[in-house]
């Protein structure tokens, strides 16, 4: 867990100076960290838990001593010229460098797979990385199909993803 926080501050404070050096400023707020365990359903006092489907701390199958997640959460306004090819450097460093520590898996509710094009743009994410990564990949899009058969729940997002 220092290692992968170590690791990326270190990356992302050089990779901000070296934007601002050439007079860019893509990341204009905050960088959270925070620190948990995972969705272990034999932690929860109820008979039948389960991980989510989609849970991005889904316990990794045959890996029982990744027990800890570290969420790496960067922000900045929408809009904000070169955050796109930040986001995409950084995605890049995390895939590459700190899976060597573990399994990195994007937070849904936040903005993943960057191209220049912007977030939710890099196909080979969206369609192939993720789901091998997501133990409940297979499961989610099942029920996807079940309980929205006509796809009226479904966002773009949804199609990109394959789901």
């Amino acid at each position: 867990m220092q290692r992968v926080v170590h690791e990326f501050t270190e990356f992302f404070s050089a990779k901000l100076k070296e934007y601002q050096d050439r007079g860019e400023f893509p990341i204009n707020s905050c960088m959270e960290l925070r620190i948990t365990g995972i969705d272990d359903p034999g932690e929860v006092d109820m008979e039948g838990a389960v991980t989510p489907s989609l849970s991005g701390i889904a316990p990794v199958p045959g890996r029982p001593e990744l027990d800890t997640a570290v969420w790496l959460d960067v922000l900045t306004l929408p809009g904000t010229p070169g955050q796109e090819k930040f986001f995409q450097e950084l995605e890049h460093f995390i895939g590459l460098e700190l899976t060597r520590y573990g399994v990195a898996r994007p937070e849904w509710a936040k903005r993943f797979a960057h191209t220049e094009r912007g977030a939710w743009t890099d196909e080979y994410q969206l369609k192939e990385l993720i789901p091998s990564l997501v133990p409940g990949w297979d499961h989610a899009r099942a029920t996807f199909h079940k309980y929205d058969p006509h796809r009226i729940f479904t966002a773009p997002l949804h199609d990109a993803m394959g789901i």
